[in-house]
């Protein structure tokens, strides 16, 4: 069954305020996104007609549950992408993506099992990129990219490159370490990291199978964490390269947790209209670290720039990350993430 309920109003601005108490629950609408904010008191103001103009509500035939941002062993995940794509399917999600850093080699694997469970995978990448000259000076941000030829060469290039400046930084790291009294070895990393895309966390593994340190936080915290002594940057994508390829291989490049570690709206919103202005198609507004506020923030930003809005756990592995607990399929305080979005490639 398909239905779509269409919104239109004058260009009357009505504003409206609402009050909402125990478990009210708010509905706001942007493009196709239906998402709900449960709080225990709260007061809005908006411009109904401003929100209404551009809504609607989908229904094709039952939940179209999504996850678009997930990572396999290819990079820094735990599991295979027939394993992940299992557990979508067992969660009852119907479009997922799988997005690991700087490769697609998971991709294939993943819409093959996606085919015999009845879940479609769509092709996925998240690149580490620089707002600025790629040199690593603080604008470091992940760009997710979507249903792009995983096979056209401007992917395999960028996705190459980045790649090989993960081995630069990763041999610096282990010089660096060394010198600390810790013998770190390629071997080694690659019995933690599965496939050849060595990261941090996988050098924090090995700490702890060594003894150096007590477990993976001690190692982040003491040695390669931002700030500390075995911690270096690396060269980056810059954001307009990142972007120009995802599109020029038939893609959609989308901002990924533009609030995740950020208070400065003011900063971000700044940064969205950069992006925008290289090309930048959507935003990662559903995300378990965007909390009801931020993510009523980036819709109006997807709004004003004409973004379309995805969601996505970043689901790595069952393992705590930080003091959340990251469920596939999950957001927000662990509720689910929204199940209708209208989405160019869905």
């Amino acid at each position: 069954m398909h239905c779509a309920i269409f919104f239109a109003f004058k260009t009357l601005a009505i504003v409206v305020n609402l009050r909402m108490t125990d478990l009210d629950l708010k509905l706001g609408f942007f493009k196709g996104n239906l998402y709900r904010e449960t709080k225990e008191t709260q007061t809005h103001s908006f411009s109904l007609a401003k929100l209404l103009l551009f809504s609607r509500i989908s229904c094709r035939g039952g939940l179209q549950m999504p996850d678009l941002h997930l990572h396999t062993h290819y990079s820094d995940g735990e599991y295979s992408p027939a394993e992940i794509v299992a557990a979508a399917s067992q969660k009852g999600l119907a479009l997922i993506a799988i997005t690991d850093h700087d490769t697609i080699g998971g991709v294939p694997e993943a819409i093959a099992a996606g085919k015999s469970c009845g879940v479609k995978v769509i092709s996925g990448i998240e690149f580490s990129v620089d707002l600025s000259n790629g040199k690593g000076n603080g604008k470091a941000k992940h760009l997710l990219g979507y249903s792009f030829e995983p096979e056209h060469p401007f992917i395999a290039q960028k996705a190459q490159w980045s790649r090989d400046q993960r081995v630069v930084r990763n041999q610096k790291i282990a010089e660096r370490l060394r010198a600390h009294g810790m013998i770190i070895t390629r071997d080694e990393l690659l019995q933690f990291a599965k496939k050849e895309l060595i990261g941090r966390p996988h050098f924090a593994q090995l700490m702890v199978a060594k003894g150096y340190v007590q477990d993976a936080a001690e190692a982040f915290d003491r040695y390669l964490g931002k700030g500390q002594p075995c911690y270096v940057d690396r060269e980056r994508l810059p954001a307009e390269k990142a972007i120009t390829a995802i599109r020029e291989a038939g893609g959609y490049p989308v901002w990924a947790h533009p609030m995740h570690n950020e208070t400065d709206t003011a900063k971000v919103a700044a940064e969205v209209a950069d992006l925008k202005s290289m090309g930048l198609a959507g935003l990662e507004v559903y995300y378990p670290e965007h909390d009801p506020q931020q993510t009523a923030f980036l819709l109006e930003l997807c709004l004003k720039h004409q973004l379309f809005a995805t969601a996505g756990s970043d689901y790595h592995s069952d393992k705590m990350k930080g003091h959340l607990k990251i469920e596939m399929g999950r957001g927000w305080n662990n509720q689910p993430l929204p199940n209708h979005l209208e989405l160019p490639f869905a």
